[in-house]
């Protein structure tokens, strides 16, 4: 595993805790985080990296903490 595939999987393991309140409200069967650390893993180069930005953008994940921001 390359350097940079290490850095992005640390970083998700260091922001995961704070978004774990949103599983229940996620539309994905499997997390973003996990399915990052998947891809980075096995497709290769800045494919990878596209596509963990495309899906963490399709499923809007800061419309979603604001949301339950609104309802306390």
């Amino acid at each position: 595993m390359k350097l940079w595939q290490r850095f992005i999987i640390a970083t998700f393991d260091v922001i995961r805790p704070f978004f774990g309140f949103m599983n229940a409200s996620c539309i994905y069967p499997v997390s973003c985080s996990d399915y990052a650390k998947h891809m980075i893993t096995e497709k290769p180069g800045f494919k990878s990296v596209f596509l963990v930005v495309i899906r963490v953008l399709s499923c809007n994940p800061i419309t979603a903490i604001i949301m339950r921001l609104k309802k306390r």
